[in-house]
């Protein structure tokens, strides 16, 4: 798969998933459905910084960190902070590099091609993009983005 065609694979589902976050009320940020759930304000940033994270290994690049402040964060500003960083990241992105092996022992017990990364970045997206999608509709929301943008 291209550089293009997974950019634009990952960025058909991160786009609604910033319309998910930015529909959150701060009022809400701290809802979970379960106890053992994370709360909606974890649950993106997670998202946001797992993505970075594995992009950035698949471009050689150090992921973006803004740290864990006390104060309050607004979810779709922070989320599109993040967002503007991977951009940026899959723009470093060459077509052989996608072919290169990153090791990723660490945190899945093996060395595997960037593109591979991608992929499981653009996985993990869509698992939690769906649990964002059940928050909101427990939040009361009945009037949600689709699933993918095309």
């Amino acid at each position: 798969m291209s550089k293009e065609t997974l950019k634009q694979k990952f960025f058909a589902h991160r786009d609604v998933t910033n319309e998910l976050a930015s529909m959150i009320n701060q009022d809400r940020y701290s809802f979970k459905p379960a106890e053992t759930s994370m709360d909606s304000e974890t649950l993106i940033k997670h998202m946001m910084k797992s993505a970075n994270i594995f992009i950035a290994f698949a471009a050689g690049k150090q992921p973006l960190d803004l740290g864990e402040k006390e104060q309050a964060v607004n979810l779709a500003e922070y989320a599109q902070t993040y967002t503007d960083e991977t951009i940026a990241l899959f723009d470093e992105l060459t077509e052989d590099g996608l072919d290169e092996l990153i090791d990723m022992t660490e945190i899945f017990g093996a060395k595997m091609p960037a593109h591979q990364v991608i992929e499981l970045a653009i996985d993990h997206e869509i698992h939690h993009k769906g649990n964002l999608f059940v928050y909101l509709r427990m939040m009361g929301y009945d009037e949600l983005p689709l699933y993918v943008r095309t």
